[in-house]
Formats: structure tokens, C-alpha cells, sequence
């Protein structure tokens, strides 16, 4: 016995309309991936972005840092005067006769 399968004009029409469909969800499926990526790469070179601003500001934050601190340091050694001499190296004082 065989089996014939007839097709109606209605079933291929329903057929047809179905694979639009898809074909339509498919393609607002990629769309919405493709601007999900695109705006994933944005924000990701914007993090980027931010995080290198920030460590050259932390980076000038340091060095003037750095400045202040030799310049206290200088001006603590200016305010102290030469340093005295150890009585250990110190040259013994001359006696004349």
C-alpha cells in the first residue's frame, strides 16, 4: 500500500507564511544581537577610556606628591642648620705654648 500526500493550496500558503515569519525573527533576531554587541563594544572602550584618564590623574596625583615631599624635606634640612659634628670625629683642639 502506499501513502500519497497531497498538498492543498491553503497548507502551502500556510507553509510560505510560517517560513516568512520565521525568516522576519530570524532577521530581528540578528539585528537585535548585532546592536546589543555594537553597544557592548561602546561601553567597553568607554570603561577603557575612563580607567586610563583616571590612572594618569593618579599618576600626576603621585608625582606632585613626591614634589611636595622633597620639598619639605628641603626646607626642614634648610631649617636645621648644618648638622652638628660628632664629638668622636671632631678635630681635638690646638694648644699653643
Amino acid at each position: 500500500m502506499q501513502t500519497t500526500t497531497t498538498t492543498t493550496p491553503a497548507t502551502a500558503t500556510a507553509t510560505t507564511t510560517n517560513e516568512k515569519a520565521q525568516t522576519k525573527v530570524k532577521a530581528l533576531v540578528d539585528t537585535a544581537v548585532d546592536v546589543g554587541i555594537g553597544w557592548a563594544r561602546f561601553g567597553l572602550s568607554m570603561g577603557r577610556q575612563a580607567l586610563e584618564n583616571n590612572a594618569k590623574t593618579l599618576h600626576l596625583a603621585a608625582e606632585s606628591l613626591a614634589k611636595l615631599a622633597t620639598a619639605l624635606e628641603a626646607k626642614k634640612t634648610a631649617e636645621a642648620g648644618p648638622a652638628p659634628m660628632d664629638a668622636a670625629v671632631a678635630p681635638e683642639p690646638k694648644h699653643e705654648a
